[in-house]
Parts: structure tokens; C-alpha cells; sequence
């Protein structure tokens, strides 16, 4: 083959220039265009080469691989466009969507380059921004220190992270974190390229946190109590500057906290903390804290919990506080509230829970015990003379003697003013025994209260004053073993008594007598006897024995009774012949018989309503008439038998009169409705009737007398005939009540008149809702009142009337009992305070049959209902 006929491949393969690739090198772009030449099979398929001549061959060759070397660039470049394509939309969303801001600054400062993160922090578009200073972003505070830091950097080389505040052009700033690094272009020129990361909400959380700190810094430094920050083993993390006062000036943390817990307290403490850790609720404690001093403190303290990211109890954060002082405070207030504070004998509230519990050992054991009432004669001669302070030392000297003078198991107690009250216990079975043993005492009671007392009477800036008073004691004993009476009833058989021993000339003991058939009553009887009044029902012996056999004539004349009213029976049976006694003497006392027939036809509609037999009030007053015939002398039987009987005959033969309550004005019609709504609970609606009374025009006492009073006298009959519960003319009761005291906040009120009004309910009496409406019309009409609420004692008027001189005392009465009990309260508040004693008005249920009751019970006025108070001016 001549030259002009080689193969075109060959020429080519020997037109290529020599390389020094090896056989493992890739092939060239040419050699990849021959392969896929060859491989197209394109020149062997036309048969064109077979008409050209060896140069036409050769060159068709090589436009042919040109051609696929170009087609193959081609695809080369298209590939790496979609490559370029890829990487630039991966630089998109790294740099110009990324949450941070990238910005490059000049050596100058002026912002070259920014992302979309980068405006959207500076709150410049991005176009506007570059060529802008970055330190016009910043605040002013933080442009220096920026300078600064950008030339350190650049001439060091070395990244930075701080923080700065940016501000935006509408004046918003922000925190931002910056990352700072200096780079440099190819021409030699050197920048910085910042990353900005928006921190505001970190610097607000971190703001709230410091301010959180420091207000818990503020409290618990200044907290009285202690703060303590605990780990989950109890170790202490933190404790407030308060710590100090407890453990002293050491560094305690992380010590045990258990360490100075009292040990008798520690395993319980130690108990309730990992109770707090493992459950994660806090428990309040108490417990005893052993103080470097050496004393020993109470702290009261409530604990809760800090959980980590988990949940689980990371520290327990405790508050303490010393209650050592409040302890102290509370066991004194106790020790005032049951003790005297003068002579800190056992006051009258001790003395009563004593007197019921000494009761009570009595009948279980069988053995008696003993009341001694002793006033201190002459002892107002020392006030009088030396002053109250030489009397409070007299009180002093004379409550010593006396608990020198029993055992420690008896009880001493100052009963008010100069009165002494000794109750002994354990005093052997037999009566002559107990009654030698308690005047053993009581004699030595007498003799030592009876020696000299040398006082000394010390006043600042004066020299001690020494005085001697002689001063004796009138002694009351009242013995009791398994009795049905009362601790009331003990204390006024000892109280008559005393009063007989005052009598039978002081310094003397005399013991209360239980009447016996055939004596004379009138020398025996334990209290002052009031005009015109029998003594049986006042006397208690008279009316146990008279109670017990009348309930045992009942009984064994009905015995449906017990059948029908089981163990309880016999004791209301008891408490209907103790009614009947009271009733007998409120009729003997205030010269009213009627008082006892119209108490009658009430307790025949109960006895009623209690599925009592018919004849069983009837036969009670003959049997009580019996015995009353049989044992009293026949002056006292005289009066009180044939009223008995009269009434017995009269409810045989139904001739007794209708119960009528006789009001003196006439209710208002919603009197019905506020009955039905004080009953069915509904206060609101009681309240609604009473406030358009008021918006109507009635005064407060006008419509509390025409609208409550009659709804409540109605309940009260409801009551009584079995009709409602004790529960709905409770609820009734104190809707009433509440019902008036918001009333009171809308009433008119007169001028000060400059006068003033004590009301109370007499002893026994505890009805006050009358009470209250006579107390708000005093006060409407411009008086001034001490409203002392109901059962008052006597003693307590008195003390209150010398304290407060005022112009009337009002007593409310609402049963018989009552009547007898203000008698003797008229009486003794004028024995008492002579010309001191205020102007007596009564009033109440009780004293509806008006002038014939008053009169009769030494009062000076009385008043059928608030109103009246209203219309009289007072009085």
C-alpha cells in the first residue's frame, strides 16, 4: 500500500502527537472521539471512504471525531451547568436563606456583601445596604468597641465572637451574636466576614432570669424566715444570709441539711424530704433546729420542688420560719383564755369544764365531790381606802392561801371580782364522811384567808407603801355524788350558800341543805326568797324529787310511753314537769295565773304533735298537784295546788282558751312568703322583701317588726308542733339574722341624742332575733348601744354597767322560765348598784300580758316590740 493509501485511522493515530501518558492514564478527549467513532461503526456503514482518495479519507476522519469531540464537550459543559446550576441553588439556600445573617465588611468598615438574613436583622433591603457603614446599625455603646475589635481582628488574624446591639432605622434594636473572621481578596485587600445571629429572645429570657434572681436575692435576704436551695440528698446549694442567726457566720454549703435537726426530729424530717424528692410534692413540717448558740429553736416550714429537663428533682427549695415566739404566744394566749390573768388561778370557763368532768368521775366512781363559793368579806373596803393596786395584791395573797389549802388534784378558780370558787374530788361515798372532809377544808380555807394580809404597794418615782388589811371569807359547799343536777345548778346551790353564810353574820361556812319533808322551807331554803314565791320550784332538791315521782306515776300509768318513746322518753318526760315547775313559778312570782293556763293549751298542741296520749298533760298536773300537797307546808301549797288542778279540770272538760300571741300591729301580707322562702333556705328572696320594704318607705324597725317577726313567731309555732325540723327553724333563724344586719347597712339614722342602752338577754335566755330588732330601733332613733347578746350573767350586767354607766338596760324574756330570772336580776342589779342602777325595760315573749308582768318583776318600763322603742323615743 502506497503512502496516499494508509488507512485514515492510522493517519490519524499518527498525526496525534506523542504523549507520555501511560496505559493507565484516561484517554484523551481525541482518543475518547476515535473509540466512540469506531464504535458508531459510521465509516464502514456509508462506504463513502472507498470513493475518496487517501487525503479526502484523512480528512473526512477528522471531521468526523472533531465532530464528536465537540458533541461530546458539549455534553460535558451542559453536564457541569446542571452541576453549576445545583451548586448555586445549594448557595442560595445556605447563604442567602440562611437563618443566620453573613455580612463582609471593608478594612474601612462599609458593608460589601450581605445576605437576605443580614437585611432582614439591619431591616435594609439588601440593594440599600450595601456600601452602608456597619457601625451605623449599631448602638452608639457598642460602635467603639466594634472599631476596636474589627482592627484587632484584621491585623491579627484571629476569629472573634461577641455580642453587640444592633439598631434598625425605624429604632428597633436587637441583640445579635456576631462571629467574626478576617479573609482577604486576590488583589490583597483584607475584610471581615461576620455572621449575625439574632439573640433578643435569649437577652430577654436572660434579663427576666437576672431580674427573678435578684428579686429572690431581695427576698430571701431580706426575709424574715430562712431560704434554703437543697440537692436531691438533702446537701445545701444555697441558703439566705438569714442562715446566720441559726448556724452562725461558717460556710455551710454543701452540708447536710439534717445536721442540726433536733435528733428526736431528724429521722421524720429526713423521712418527709425524700417523700418531697420522690414524689415531688412539697410537705409542711415542724420540727426543733439545734442553734450554734447552743439553743433550741421551732421552725414551721413549707418545701417545693426544681425538676430538670426530665422532670425528675433536681433541688428542693425550702422555707423556714421561727415559730418559737408564736408558740410561746399561743400557750399564753391558751394559759389567759383558762386561766385569770391576775391571780392565774383557773378561770370560770376552767372551772366549768373541771365541775362537768368532776361530775361525771363522781358517778362512775360512787364517791361525792364537793362546790366551795367563797366572796371575800370586807374586800371592798381596801379598794376604796388603798386603790385597785392594793386590792389586785389582796386577790393575789388570797388566791395563794387558797391552793396552799387543797390537793393538787383540786381545782381553784377565781370566779369574778372577789368571789372564789374550790371544787374537791374524790371525797369518800358516805355523806358524813364527804360533808366532815369538804368542812375540813372549808375551815381551813376560812382560818388561812382570815390572817393579816401585809401588803406592799410600789409606784414608780414614790417610796414602797406597806399596808395590813384584816379581810375573812363567807363560805357556800355544795356536796354532790351521781346527780341529776346541772354544773349551773351546783354552782347556785354553793352561791346560796355563801350568801347564807354572809347572812348568819361572815366568816362563817355553811353548806346547802336539800329540804326533807316536814321542815320548814323557809329556813332551809338555799337562796333569798322573793316576794310572793313558793319555794319548791326554786329550790332544785324540791323539783328533782318532785320530777321523779311524777315520771314514775306516768309511766307506771302509761306504758305506752316507754313503747313508744324508748330510753329517751323518760328524760323528756322529766323535762315536761321541770316546764310545768317554771311555769308554776313564773305565775306565783309575777301574780299571773294565766301565764300558767296559756302555757297549758301550748304544751297540749305539742304533747300533740308528739303522739303524747290525750289525758297525759291533765293527769301530770294532778300527779305533780299530789305530791306538791303532800310535802309543802300548806301556805305554799296553797297557792300553786289549786291552779293545777283548776287547769287539770279545764283540760279534761276543754275548757281552757285559745293560745293567742296578740301582736300588737298588724303583719304585712309578704309576712307568709318570707316565712316559706327564711324556711325553704331561699335568703336571697328574704332579702329581696325586705329590701323593697325599705325602698317603699318603711323604716328598718318597722319592717323587721311587721315583716320577720310574725314569719318567725309562725316558724316558731311550726317547731314546737313537731312540724319542722330543728334544723329549718335554724336556717330561718339565721336567714333572719342576716337578712337584718344587711338591712341595717340601708337604714336612716337619727341625730346622737347622747344617750345610751345595755341589751341583753337574760341568764337561760339564748332567743336573740328580738333582741336585735330592739337594738338597731335604738339606734335608728339616735341612742348609743352595748348590745351584749343573749344568756348574760348577772354578775356580768353589773361589772358592764360599772365599767360603762349607761341610761337603760333592756332584758329580753321569751319563756316563763325567764320571768323569775329577771326578777332576781331587777333585784340584784338595784341590791348591787344602788343609785347607779340604769332605768330596767323588759320585754319579750314572755312579757306579752304587758303592765301585769312588768310591774310585777320590779322592772321600770317595758316595750312589746322594737316598734314600741321607736314610737316612745326610747322610753
Amino acid at each position: 500500500m502506497s503512502q496516499d493509501e494508509q488507512d485514515p485511522a492510522e493517519g490519524a493515530a499518527a498525526a496525534e502527537p506523542a504523549t507520555n501518558e501511560t496505559a493507565d492514564s484516561a484517554p484523551t478527549l481525541r482518543q475518547r472521539a476515535e473509540a466512540r467513532l469506531q464504535g458508531l461503526g459510521v465509516e464502514a456503514a456509508d462506504g463513502l471512504e472507498n470513493w475518496l482518495p487517501a487525503a479526502g479519507r484523512r480528512a473526512l476522519h477528522e471531521l468526523r471525531v472533531h465532530q464528536i469531540e465537540l458533541e461530546m464537550q458539549n455534553e460535558e459543559l451542559r453536564q457541569a451547568q446542571l452541576v453549576l446550576d445545583a451548586l448555586r441553588a445549594r448557595y442560595f439556600e445556605l447563604y442567602e436563606l440562611a437563618p443566620a445573617g453573613y455580612c463582609s465588611v471593608s478594612a474601612e468598615g462599609l458593608i460589601v456583601e450581605a445576605n437576605l438574613g443580614a437585611a432582614t436583622l439591619l431591616g435594609v433591603t439588601r440593594g440599600r445596604l450595601i456600601g452602608q457603614p456597619f457601625s451605623r446599625f449599631m448602638a452608639q455603646d457598642d460602635a467603639d468597641s466594634f472599631y476596636l475589635r474589627r482592627r484587632e481582628i484584621l491585623a491579627t488574624a484571629q476569629p472573634q465572637t461577641f455580642e453587640l446591639r444592633l439598631c434598625r432605622p425605624e429604632g428597633q434594636c436587637l441583640w445579635v451574636h456576631v462571629s467574626a473572621t478576617a479573609a482577604s481578596e486576590g488583589q490583597g485587600g483584607a475584610f471581615l466576614y461576620l455572621v449575625l445571629v439574632d439573640i433578643s429572645e435569649r437577652k430577654l429570657a436572660e434579663d427576666v432570669g437576672r431580674e427573678q434572681q435578684e428579686s429572690f436575692r431581695l427576698i430571701a435576704e431580706n426575709l424574715d424566715g430562712f431560704v434554703a436551695i437543697l440537692d436531691h440528698e438533702g446537701r445545701r446549694v444555697y441558703n439566705s444570709p438569714s442562715y446566720t442567726r441559726l448556724v452562725g457566720e461558717r460556710d455551710i454549703r454543701g452540708s447536710s441539711s439534717f445536721e442540726e435537726v433536733h435528733p428526736d426530729d431528724r429521722a421524720r424530717v429526713i423521712k418527709a424530704f425524700r417523700e418531697t424528692v420522690a414524689s415531688g410534692v412539697g410537705q409542711p413540717l415542724e420540727y426543733r433546729f439545734l442553734r450554734a448558740d447552743g439553743g433550741v429553736c421551732l421552725l414551721e416550714s413549707r418545701s417545693g420542688v426544681i425538676r430538670d429537663a426530665a422532670g425528675r428533682c433536681k433541688q428542693v427549695v425550702v422555707v423556714a420560719q421561727d415559730i418559737t415566739e408564736r408558740r410561746l404566744a399561743e400557750a399564753r394566749i391558751h394559759h389567759l383564755a383558762f386561766h385569770d390573768p391576775l391571780t392565774q388561778l383557773a378561770n370560770r370557763l376552767t372551772l366549768m369544764d373541771r365541775l362537768q368532768q368532776g361530775m361525771a368521775a363522781s358517778k362512775r366512781s360512787g364517791c361525792h365531790g364537793a362546790l366551795l363559793f367563797l366572796d371575800l368579806d370586807n374586800f371592798k373596803s381596801v379598794n376604796d381606802r388603798h386603790g385597785h393596786a392594793a386590792g389586785d395584791l389582796l386577790l393575789i395573797e388570797a388566791a395563794t392561801r387558797l391552793s396552799g389549802c387543797v390537793r393538787a388534784v383540786d381545782t381553784v378558780a377565781r370566779f369574778g371580782g372577789d368571789e372564789f370558787v374550790v371544787l374537791l374530788s374524790d371525797l369518800p361515798a358516805a355523806a358524813t364522811e364527804a360533808c366532815a372532809q369538804a368542812r375540813q377544808v372549808a375551815e381551813k380555807i376560812r382560818h388561812a384567808l382570815a390572817q393579816p394580809y401585809r401588803l406592799t404597794i410600789r409606784q414608780a418615782g414614790q417610796a414602797d407603801t406597806g399596808i395590813e388589811h384584816q379581810c375573812t371569807a363567807s363560805i357556800g359547799v355544795a356536796l354532790f355524788m351521781d346527780h341529776a343536777a346541772s354544773a349551773d345548778d351546783l354552782l347556785k346551790w354553793a352561791d346560796a350558800a355563801m350568801y347564807q353564810a354572809k347572812e348568819g353574820g361572815r366568816n362563817r361556812i355553811a353548806f346547802h341543805a336539800a329540804l326533807r319533808p316536814g321542815r320548814n322551807s323557809r329556813q332551809v331554803s338555799g337562796r333569798r326568797r322573793l316576794p310572793g314565791e313558793f319555794d319548791p320550784p326554786g329550790n332544785r332538791w324540791w323539783r328533782e324529787q318532785a320530777t321523779c315521782a311524777v315520771v314514775d306515776a306516768l309511766y307506771a300509768r302509761y306504758p305506752s310511753l316507754a313503747r313508744r318513746f324508748g330510753p329517751g322518753g323518760r328524760q323528756a318526760c322529766a323535762a315536761d314537769i321541770q316546764g310545768h315547775l317554771d311555769a308554776l313559778d313564773a305565775s306565783v312570782v309575777t301574780g299571773q295565773p294565766g301565764l300558767f293556763a296559756e302555757y297549758a293549751v301550748w304544751l297540749k298542741d305539742v304533747l300533740a304533735s308528739r303522739g303524747a296520749p290525750g289525758s297525759y298533760l291533765a293527769e301530770s298536773f294532778e300527779l305533780l298537784a299530789g305530791f306538791l300537797g303532800e310535802h309543802l307546808p300548806a301556805e305554799d301549797g296553797g297557792h300553786v295546788c289549786p291552779l293545777l288542778r283548776a287547769t287539770s279540770d279545764a283540760l279534761r272538760q276543754k275548757g281552757l282558751p285559745a293560745r293567742s300571741l296578740g301582736a300588737r300591729v298588724s303583719p304585712l301580707a309578704d309576712a307568709s312568703r318570707y316565712r316559706k322562702a327564711a324556711l325553704g333556705g331561699r335568703q336571697k328572696l328574704a332579702q329581696k322583701l325586705m329590701r323593697e320594704l325599705l325602698q317603699e318607705g318603711l323604716t328598718l324597725t318597722e319592717a323587721s317588726v311587721r315583716l320577720i317577726q310574725p314569719a318567725m313567731v309562725e316558724v316558731g309555732e311550726l317547731w314546737q308542733g313537731n312540724r319542722i325540723s330543728v334544723a329549718q327553724e335554724h336556717l330561718a333563724t339565721a336567714i333572719s339574722e342576716t337578712v337584718i344586719a344587711r338591712a341595717y347597712l340601708q337604714a336612716t339614722f337619727a341625730a346622737p341624742v347622747g344617750r345610751t342602752a345595755i341589751l341583753a338577754g337574760v341568764t337561760g335566755n339564748r332567743h336573740t332575733l328580738g333582741l336585735r330588732m330592739v337594738s338597731d330601733a335604738f339606734e335608728t332613733i339616735g341612742w348609743d348601744v352595748l348590745y351584749l347578746g343573749g344568756d348574760v350573767p348577772i354578775i356580768d350586767l353589773i361589772r358592764q354597767i360599772d365599767a360603762s354607766p349607761v341610761d337603760v338596760l333592756g332584758l329580753s324574756l321569751s319563756l316563763p322560765a325567764h320571768l323569775v330570772v329577771a326578777r332576781e336580776t331587777a333585784q340584784r342589779l338595784r341590791a348591787e348598784l344602788g343609785n347607779r342602777c340604769p332605768t330596767i325595760l323588759m320585754g319579750g315573749l314572755a312579757t306579752r300580758f304587758g303592765e301585769r308582768i312588768w310591774r310585777s318583776l320590779a322592772a321600770d318600763a317595758w316595750a312589746a316590740d322594737a316598734l314600741q322603742i321607736v314610737e316612745q323615743g326610747g322610753l
